[in-house]
Parts: C-alpha cells; structure tokens; sequence
C-alpha cells in the first residue's frame, strides 16, 4: 500500500499503476482500502475509460461494498469494451441469473 502510494504521489496522472493498485486492494480482499480501491479504479477511468480491465475491478469493489447497482453498472461498461466470459459470468451474478 505505501510502495503504491509514494508511487501515485510521484505521477499523478500514471492510470496504469492506479488501476493496478485497485486490482491489488480487490484481489488481496483489503476491506479497509475498499474506498481507496475505488477512488484510483475511477481515477484510471479518467485517464483510460477504455480499459475494460478496471471497469471490471471498479465493479468488483463495488459488490464488496454492497453496492449492486453501480457494481452491474460498471460490469456491463467492461463487457461492452471487451466481451469476457468473467466479466459475463459475474454479471450474471450480480443479476441473480448464475
């Protein structure tokens, strides 16, 4: 968390390692870093919203969160980016459908 930090603080505009650091708080499970996860997901968004990649990670720490809605929301922008059989699965899901 700190290396990602110092690194984020170093290049503010760096998407890439944003996303990778939600992707990171999401696949570590890090409750508490939940928001963070969230907060630099959507910051990659800005800088790329064509990474399928993080609207996938954004909407898993949505779910995490309870949040449903948004986490369906960003799931489909992620399929409608790139058509995965992960990110359809876990719409499904999310929808009740799986």
């Amino acid at each position: 968390i700190e290396t990602f930090e110092s690194l984020i603080a170093e290049d503010p505009e760096a998407g890439g390692l944003m996303s990778y650091y939600a992707q990171s708080i999401n696949a570590q499970k890090i409750e508490s870093h939940y928001d963070r996860g969230i907060e630099m997901a959507q910051k990659s968004l800005e800088i790329n919203e064509k990474s399928a990649g993080s609207w996938y990670t954004l909407a898993q720490l949505y779910e995490k969160k309870g949040d449903k809605d948004k986490a369906i929301e960003a799931v489909k922008k992620a399929i409608e980016i790139r058509e995965n059989k992960a990110y359809q699965t876990f719409l499904e899901k999310l929808e009740g459908t799986n």
